[in-house]
């Protein structure tokens, strides 16, 4: 992946306020690098090594945006995926797999999608893939809080 200066971002990319993220990777140059460039853009990361790990984490801490990989020991992200879909108020998930290869009768992602995965991403990705899908989920979360009522003069 290839690192890109916030500044040169495109508007939409940088005008939501900070997330607390999860990544859950078990490839750790992997998880660092995802880790790093959503810093970068601003949010507030932790990385947990499987699904078990974040599911350790989810029981401390909230968090806004859950970004996983899907082929993990311990627990994989199918399993937390399932895991936070059973639960009212979760998390977007944004499930992420270098998996998905034309020769499989199946598709990784196509399964997180439909076991509850708000978006899926294709590894190898761009940062701005990576920005962009976050931002549109955090966008999603923000856009589904319930809104207050105006108040009349």
């Amino acid at each position: 992946m290839r690192q890109i200066n916030r500044a040169s971002l495109p508007l939409a990319l940088t005008v939501l306020d900070m997330a607390n993220i999860l990544v859950v990777e078990d490839d750790e140059p992997t998880g660092r690098l995802v880790s790093r460039i959503l810093q970068r853009a601003g949010h507030a990361v932790d990385l947990a090594t499987d699904g078990r790990a974040a599911l350790d984490l989810l029981a401390e801490s909230t968090f806004d945006l859950i970004v996983t990989d899907i082929f993990m020991p311990v627990a994989d992200g199918m399993e937390l995926v399932l895991s936070l879909t059973r639960q009212p108020d979760r998390p977007r998930i944004i499930a992420m797999s270098g998996g998905s290869l034309p020769a499989r009768s199946w598709s990784p992602l196509g399964a997180a999608k439909a076991f509850g995965a708000d978006a899926v991403l294709n590894k190898p990705f761009l940062d701005t893939e990576l920005l962009a899908a976050v931002n549109d989920q955090i966008g999603a979360a923000v856009a589904a809080q319930p809104q207050p009522s105006p108040v009349a003069p």
